[in-house]
């Protein structure tokens, strides 16, 4: 009775944070502060109940989320609501009686996964007009996956025959241009040192270069393109999200798009040291210290009220490329109902 009573109240809350982000693009902090203190007093209660082993498992977990959701935000993939919601779950799983420094990366990943699919899903008409376009991403993707893999492989088969490492070298492989065809060579390699690990991770290593970089590719170059319009400067409004970062230089504003480039990264990296922000600067991966950002595409807070009056203050701007965006909380709030259920 006391899981039931539980779980319906878990589901009220998930269905007014819904509510509020899908009809105010909001999630207040009463909302969430309120979930995070009521999971806290009941998880403290638990804590004293279930003894030492189930405090420090709910301890770490804690830790997990806050710094999970805060390098969420940091990177500009949340809103500040955002991750305090992720928060307040994180709290409520300990007054369930679930505590697991596992359980909020499991909770990210399934709601990540969950976003993706109901992203394309909805826009499934304008992937459709575009095939031949995606069909072309597609193919050019197996080319370098083929490649992934390979470098994957000879990980597995010389280091740790690991899924999920061999996935994530596959993944970070996929974005370094290898010789053409090099990938044969690479992958005999990796079976002369160990044919059984290569054979295992080779095709699953491809599977997953493959599937990762087509969606991330036709999500920046089909879906996001067909995700933008324009805003005349007077309509522009608090919470818009630009759909590039703008600069302000010689009091005119100035759109900045960064370039990946490895060999200027390692250049970066070399003359920065530890320094993460200059490395970055120098890479050409965020604006350089000396600019002033008037409207930052990666903040998923969108445009704050001091970001506008400086945009509608520059002669210039006319016009801005604003993103639609799309309510990350229900599939949060689904997959965290899902996890009380027991589904994962």
């Amino acid at each position: 009775m006391t899981d039931f009573l539980f779980f319906a109240f878990a589901a009220a809350y998930c269905a007014v944070a819904c509510y509020l982000d899908l009809k105010k693009r909001i999630i207040p902090d009463w909302l969430t502060y309120g979930g995070i203190a009521a999971g806290l007093v009941a998880g403290a209660a638990n804590c004293i109940y279930l003894g030492a082993p189930f405090a420090t498992q709910y301890a770490l977990m804690l830790a997990v989320a806050l710094a999970l959701g805060y390098a969420l935000f940091l990177a500009g993939a949340w809103a500040g609501g955002d991750a305090k919601l992720f928060w307040a779950f994180a709290a409520l799983f300990g007054a369930a009686g679930r505590a697991d420094a596992v359980l909020p990366v499991a909770l990210f990943a399934c709601s990540a996964i969950l976003f993706i699919a109901v992203t394309f899903a909805s826009n499934a008409g304008a992937l459709m007009e575009k095939r031949r376009e995606c069909a072309r991403i597609a193919f050019e993707t197996a080319k370098k996956a083929a490649g992934a893999a390979a470098v994957a492989s000879l990980f597995a088969s010389g280091f740790w025959n690991e899924l999920f490492l061999v996935a994530a070298v596959a993944v970070i492989v996929l974005l370094v241009r290898l010789p053409k065809y090099a990938w044969p060579v690479i992958l005999l390699a990796s079976i002369a040192i160990n044919a059984d690990a290569a054979a295992t991770a080779f095709p699953a290593a491809f599977a997953i270069a493959f599937s990762v970089g087509t969606l991330a590719r036709v999500s920046m170059e089909v879906v996001s393109p067909g995700l933008t319009y324009r805003v005349r400067k007077s309509d522009l409004k608090e919470g818009m999200l630009p759909a590039y970062t703008v600069i302000e230089r010689d009091g005119k504003a100035v759109l900045f798009r960064p370039k990946f480039n490895w060999k200027r990264i390692a250049m970066a990296v070399g003359r920065g040291g530890k320094d993460a922000a200059k490395i970055l600067q120098d890479a050409g991966l965020v604006p350089p210290a000396s600019a002033r950002v008037v409207a930052d595409s990666s903040d998923a807070g969108g445009l704050d009220g001091r970001q506008l009056q400086r945009l509608k203050k520059l002669e210039n701007v006319r016009w801005l490329q604003v993103r639609t965006t799309q309510a990350f909380a229900p599939v949060l709030c689904a997959c965290f109902l899902a996890a009380l259920a027991g589904l994962f």
